[in-house]
């Protein structure tokens, strides 16, 4: 059985006005950094050139502000969170006081008395139960007379049975019942409060891990601007002005582009059979993709908040799906980005992309599609995410045995049922 747990939006005041924000926030910094991308492709073979790097430093500027607005969103965020938290650990303190004084006042009290107490607790909460039963009946509609007069003769025998028991005590047996009825009170309210409390500490470390990933890429942001700066700089001193320590493709003219025309020439020479050009073209390919794969992973880290080892652990589990599948690395940097944002557990998404990038590929399907319809499947099914093998190997199957295939699934989604769920979760 599933053990129950505080949702965040009920222990933390002002949480998914919080979340609301933020998604607000990055949806614009999204916004912004296809805009910069934009730029940087519609200046990728004048890279070096004024304009270029006058339009870049205004995309990055501008995305440098809006990430300074998130992390000042995560930092209240977190702030408030951590309000939550002292406010629930005062909250058990307190409670964990009186149920230390109640419990106390119950022991010092004799053997005899302690029993009584008891029996008139029990009595309380059965006469409790029969008034709520009897009140409920009297709203409702149709003719519950006999189940009332039935309630109202046991309510009476109950009351008659707590006072027998009060008189033969002189009031010991109510004053003790009332102590066990308070202590188990105290006991349910810690229990409640030591939940929300819980659910809080959660919040606040999940919010530090993303106001931390936050930080990390204004930094980022920032020494990209500073270096932007320079090359403007050697741009506006410049004969041509274009700036002097990147080519005009954006490369550093001394690190990469060099190094690359160094290793093909070394390549050639060493009797690889491909001319020293079309060998240093496949180079820079590489070293292209290195580069956006690095800016993929700087997006990850920014938008969800990820720990440095969910990172590491996230990077080797993409490079290895894309290895193992042909699947280009973007793209499946992109389906573990949008897999994480939505569940939040970094275990369970990089599980769902290993599941899903292989249906994607039994099914011949894009595997944008593939997870969107995955994704749907099952929120609307409200299957969880450790059921997503299941869910991937069905779909598989279905495909195979009606000669469908992902896409005439999708379609088929919108009916009132859906084929393979129904054979896992029958309705």
């Amino acid at each position: 059985m599933a053990t129950r747990t505080i949702s965040t939006k009920l222990a933390i005041e002002g949480e998914s006005e919080y979340r609301a924000s933020l998604t607000r926030i990055n949806g614009e910094i999204k916004t912004l950094q296809s805009s910069l991308k934009l730029t940087e492709s519609e200046y990728q073979n004048n890279a070096n050139s004024m304009a270029a790097l006058t339009a870049k430093g205004d995309a990055l500027k501008a995305l440098y502000t809006a990430q300074a607005d998130k992390v000042k969103e995560l930092q209240r965020a977190l702030e408030n969170a951590q309000g939550a938290v002292s406010t629930y650990t005062a909250k058990t303190d307190e409670l964990k006081s009186k149920i230390e004084a109640n419990k106390k006042a119950f022991d010092g009290l004799d053997e005899a008395t302690q029993k009584s107490g008891k029996e008139w607790a029990n009595y309380a909460k059965e006469l409790q139960k029969s008034e709520e039963k009897l009140q409920a009946l009297r709203k409702s509609s149709g003719d519950t007379s006999a189940e009332q007069k039935e309630l109202e003769d046991k309510i009476a025998k109950t009351r008659a049975a707590m006072e027998k028991l009060e008189a033969a005590t002189g009031g010991a047996a109510k004053e003790a019942g009332v102590m066990v009825i308070e202590n188990s009170k105290l006991n349910d309210e810690l229990k409640e409060n030591e939940k929300y409390l819980e659910g809080a500490e959660k919040c606040v470390n999940d919010w530090q891990g993303k106001l931390n990933g936050a930080k990390i890429e204004l930094n980022n942001l920032d020494a990209g601007i500073q270096e932007n700066n320079k090359y403007l700089g050697e741009a506006e001193k410049s004969a041509d002005g274009a700036a002097t320590s990147i080519d005009e493709f954006g490369n550093k003219t001394k690190d990469s582009a060099g190094a690359i025309d160094t290793l093909g020439a070394a390549l050639a020479a060493a009797g690889v059979a491909k001319a020293v050009k079309e060998i240093t073209d496949a180079l820079k390919a590489c070293v292209d993709v290195a580069k956006n794969f690095e800016s993929a992973m700087s997006d990850i880290a920014a938008t969800t908040g990820a720990t440095a080892d969910e990172m590491d652990y996230m990077e080797r589990v993409i490079r290895d799906v894309a290895l193992n599948t042909g699947k280009s690395l973007i793209d499946v940097a992109k389906s573990a980005k949008d897999l994480v944002e939505v569940g939040g557990d970094v275990n369970l998404a990089m599980e769902q992309l290993r599941q899903g990038t292989n249906l994607a590929i039994a099914t011949n399907t894009d595997m944008s599609k593939t997870f969107d319809f995955l994704s749907a499947t099952m929120k609307t099914f409200n299957i969880d995410a450790e059921e997503t093998q299941r869910v991937t190997d069905s779909f598989a199957y279905t495909t195979v045995k009606t000669n469908t295939n992902l896409g005439q699934l999708a379609d088929a989604y919108t009916r009132p049922r859906l084929t393979c769920c129904e054979r896992l979760y029958p309705t």
